[in-house]
């Protein structure tokens, strides 16, 4: 989708690629700190503001997969409030395996938000007779933009 975009959908590929992104540029950065280190041609300041760059670029990857994450987690239908269950032990791997791995809802329940509610379809215009958002149980009128109480978009 994008980068440092906090809203919509992260597929398991967009998921995977930011990972992998993130895991070359820290190399790349630690290899870069190193050389710098150790080579003796090196001016002092060159040290200092090859460590402060690689501080940077640091920051810059967690805020994107901070970012990534959260889609992912709208593409899964969970809560992004689920973001902070990655910081509990033994639990975070559980998790990281469905963000790796578990497929993401069907385009229509994930960008509709809606479900059909239990009150089975109208025989004058074969719709649902009432919806329902997916993300909090909410009934949702036909016409609303939003959720009234997740506030989340709804189209129709």
């Amino acid at each position: 989708m994008g980068v440092f975009v906090f809203r919509g959908r992260a597929s398991r590929m967009e998921y995977f690629l930011h990972w992998l992104g993130g895991i070359v540029a820290y190399i790349g950065g630690v290899v870069l700190v190193v050389w710098a280190e150790l080579d003796p041609n090196a001016p002092p300041w060159g040290k200092t503001a090859m460590a402060i760059l690689f501080l940077v670029v640091m920051l810059l990857v967690m805020i994107d997969d901070i970012a990534v994450t959260l889609r992912r987690l709208e593409d899964l239908g969970r809560p992004r409030s689920h973001f902070w269950l990655l910081l509990i032990p033994i639990y975070n791997i559980y998790l990281g395996m469905l963000l790796f791995f578990k497929p993401g809802l069907n385009k229509s329940a994930a960008t509709l938000a809606l479900t059909h509610g239990t009150s089975g379809t109208s025989r004058d215009t074969n719709e649902p007779a009432e919806y329902v958002c997916s993300r909090c149980g909410s009934e949702i009128k036909r016409g609303d933009s939003f959720c009234s109480g997740c506030g989340d978009t709804i189209a129709f």
